[in-house]
C-alpha cells in the first residue's frame, strides 16, 4: 500500500506532467477561441500549431508553462495528500469504502482550490 507521502508525490508529478503535455494544446485552443480576425486567422488545429510555431517559435507554444507547473505541482500534491489521508481515516473508522471515497473527494476540493 502506498504511503500518503508517495501518493502526494505521485499526484504532484502526474499533475505537472499533464500540464506540460497539454500546455501547447491549451495555447492553440485559446488562440482559436480568441481570434478576432474575419476571416479567422486560424482554421484548424494543425494550421494553428504551424502558424504559432512559424511566427513565434517554441516559446509561442510553451510560453507560461513554468508558472502553470508551479501552480499544478502543489495543487495536485495537496489534492492527493488530502484525499488519501481523509479516505484512509474514514475507512479505518469503519465507514463504507464507497462513502469514504466520495467523502474524501468532497473534502479535497476546497483544499486544492486555494493553490490555483
Amino acid at each position: 500500500m502506498l504511503t500518503i507521502f508517495k501518493s502526494m508525490l505521485a499526484g504532484g508529478i502526474g499533475g505537472t506532467s499533464g500540464d506540460l503535455l497539454m500546455h501547447s494544446l491549451d495555447t492553440v485552443k485559446t488562440r482559436q477561441q480568441g481570434d478576432p480576425h474575419m476571416p479567422p486567422k486560424y482554421h484548424s488545429m494543425s494550421s494553428t500549431y504551424s502558424t504559432i510555431f512559424r511566427q513565434e517559435g517554441f516559446r509561442g507554444l510553451y510560453g507560461g508553462v513554468l508558472p502553470a507547473s508551479m501552480g499544478s505541482f502543489p495543487g495536485t500534491l495537496i489534492f492527493f495528500g488530502t484525499y488519501e489521508y481523509s479516505k484512509r481515516h474514514l475507512i479505518d473508522a469503519g465507514v463504507n469504502v464507497h462513502v469514504a471515497y466520495l467523502t474524501g473527494g468532497t473534502i479535497v476540493c476546497p483544499h486544492q482550490t486555494g493553490v490555483y
